[in-house]
């Protein structure tokens, strides 16, 4: 319950900046390096899921090797390899989804070693079709980056991007548009001189205003995207995850995306595998090595092909010899896939500047907003409960932490917290801003609030309510977090209906023996919120992140 309890302090902030970033699924991470070099234990972004279970887990068994994975998002990994030069974490690779995180990971301790992309994945602009048709952008058409951005900029299409401080598709399409708004070329990388810029500041500040929702995760988008037609006509993604989803759709009797490619800000994931040495083991290098140059060979990028992932030394969009089969089944020109086209992808930046621009991005580009915590201080919340509470805490409200977590606050966030049992107990206490010393006092209120009473978080959403309506004009982002681990012993469901009037989602988060109709079916379903059950601080972080 700990580390569920975690997520839900982070919550808010990740509503605007995500905490984890790619789905869960993978292997328990190991407790201890394994110096076996029949082991290699990867550490890989959900990207890599299908790719490692179709190609590189048989592989392994065939050749006597255990291989496994463990499935942590962008800023963990990245987070694994700097924050330590010395005691290195248990681990035999890093197989990032993209160079981005990969050199803020690797920039300050250097330790990963003979990292080299194994296959690559273009990001698309998908959308529905009767999205697409209404901007005229048929499947595959020659589409300029200007003329979606002016679509976007118009509002005339409802377009999500995951979030780039946590993902790597978000990251990748991010600095394909500041490459652009820099007015560089595709072979051009940004420098920090042009990230400084008033044009880009101004460009990519307007921009990101415009997406409705930023999830953490690329497959969270792309479920939610499916589930959401009417919030969602559009995404920023990779090519290989439309087509992923786009064959489980037509399965399923159900519409396909369609795609064009972003002329003149065409950016790929190249999906980096690298290999960690701990001391002097040349049979477990030997082996890395082995694998990579499987991955490599032609066999294993004839079956990437077959998944929807593209040759590292195929040229732009051509993939002249593809098998015919392949390009009707997976390549589908009537998705807008294409096959035949050379464009240059972008280059992109140093580690510094890929560092300064995600800092930017929480607290400069993204929207700001007006968030209110709703916190279970009741009796069962006693013990790992309330440590949990505390822990979560010290994440969010101190500086240095959020930080390293990219999850500092916007200079024009407003946050209020209040601890609720069978009334409020503790707060209301808002913060106005990103100040130090304001976020640490609201720090401390919470972990001297502690547990006990009854439930009552009825009345904390009522409270909530009077809090947004003070303030009926404000144009920020809203919504509310609501962390229970009990039964509501409030019936009166007019606190909901108001927050339903007025737009704003609660995002519920459900710990041990609630009421889950209560909770997803009533209170998060009526507000277009949604409900989160589970118990790794890292899974849930990123799930929350993704209903903003």
């Amino acid at each position: 319950m700990r580390t569920t309890l975690a997520v839900a302090l982070c919550f808010l902030m990740l509503f605007v900046a995500g905490c984890s970033g790619d789905d869960g699924g993978g292997g328990e991470e190991p407790l201890a390096y394994d110096d076996d070099p029949a082991v290699l234990n990867i550490v890989m972004g959900s990207e890599q899921r299908l790719v490692f279970n179709d190609i590189v887990r048989p592989w392994c068994e065939d050749n006597g090797l255990r291989c496994n994975p463990t499935e942590l998002g962008s800023v963990d990994q990245a987070n694994l390899l700097s924050d330590d030069c010395e005691n290195l974490p248990p681990f035999d690779a890093f197989w990032f989804a993209s160079t981005v995180f990969e050199q803020i990971g690797n920039d300050r301790c250097s330790n990963l070693k003979d990292s080299a992309p194994m296959f690559s994945s273009p990001i698309v602009f998908a959308g529905w079709q009767r999205s697409m048709d209404r901007l005229g952008f048929t499947p595959g058409s020659n589409t300029s980056i200007q003329q979606i951005l002016d679509a976007i900029e118009a509002d005339r299409v409802k377009v999500w991007i995951t979030n780039p401080t946590q993902s790597n598709s978000g990251a990748t399409v991010f600095f394909a548009f500041l490459n652009y708004l820099a007015g560089n070329p595709p072979g051009q990388a940004l420098t920090q001189e042009q990230l400084d810029s008033e044009p880009v500041r101004t460009g990519i500040t307007m921009l990101m205003g415009k997406f409705g929702n930023t999830p953490p995760s690329t497959g969270t988008m792309m479920r939610e995207c499916a589930a959401a037609p009417d919030r969602c006509e559009a995404v920023f993604t990779y090519e290989a995850l439309v087509i992923e989803t786009n064959r489980e759709r037509v399965g399923q009797g159900l519409e396909p995306m369609t795609v064009v490619y972003p002329q003149g800000s065409l950016a790929f994931a190249d999906s980096p595998l690298g290999f960690l040495p701990h001391g002097d083991n040349t049979d477990k290098s030997a082996n890395f090595q082995k694998l990579q140059d499987y991955l490599l060979s032609q066999p294993a990028q004839q079956k990437l092909l077959e998944l929807g992932r593209r040759p590292v030394n195929s040229q732009g969009l051509s993939l002249p010899d593809l098998p015919a089969d392949i390009r009707a089944d997976v390549f589908r020109p009537e998705w807008g896939i294409v096959t035949d086209r050379q464009e240059q992808p972008i280059r992109f930046p140093s580690a510094s500047v890929i560092e300064s621009a995600l800092y930017n991005y929480n607290t400069v580009y993204r929207q700001p907003g007006n968030f209110v915590y709703c916190i279970d201080g009741s009796g069962s919340m006693e013990g790992q409960g309330w440590e949990g509470v505390e822990e979560a805490a010290n994440i969010l409200f101190d500086p240095d932490n959020a930080r390293k977590y990219k999850l500092l606050a916007n200079p024009q966030d407003t946050t209020t917290v209040m601890i609720f049992n069978d009334g409020i107990k503790g707060g209301p206490w808002t913060v106005n801003g990103n100040g130090r010393n304001d976020l640490l006092d609201l720090r401390q209120k919470i972990v001297d609030a502690g547990p006990g009473g009854g439930t009552d978080m009825r009345g904390c959403l009522a409270r909530a309510v009077q809090i947004f309506r003070s303030d009926a004009a404000d144009p920020r982002k809203k919504a509310v977090v609501l962390l229970t681990d009990g039964q509501d012993e409030n019936t009166d469901d007019s606190s909901i209906a108001q927050l339903e009037q007025l737009q704003i989602p609660v995002i519920v988060i459900g710990l041990g023996d609630v009421n889950e109709y209560d909770l997803q079916d009533v209170i998060a379903a009526r507000t277009d919120g949604t409900y989160i059950r589970k118990d790794d601080v890292v899974s849930a972080l990123r799930d929350a992140a993704g209903f903003r």
